[in-house]
């Protein structure tokens, strides 16, 4: 899970440092602020409306199963 979110933040200009907590060597992202998780700790929702993030989607994004909500 982790691995798929860091994978987009290294293609993401984030000048505003709000994905500072998106740590790799962190093996769960739910403790990552924006991101969201369901009961299992799978991510359901990465929300970073308005955060001035600009960049490309990642395939790896694809990778998150339960992901539903992906605001940007």
């Amino acid at each position: 899970m982790g691995d798929a979110l860091h994978s987009w933040k290294t293609q993401l200009v984030d000048p505003n440092n709000v994905l500072k907590t998106w740590d790799p060597t962190l093996v769960n992202p739910c403790s990552w602020f924006h991101v969201n998780c369901n009961r299992e700790n799978s991510v359901i929702r990465v929300d970073l409306g308005n955060a001035g993030l600009s960049g490309p989607l990642v395939p790896e994004l694809g990778l998150l199963p339960n992901l539903r909500y992906l605001f940007w």
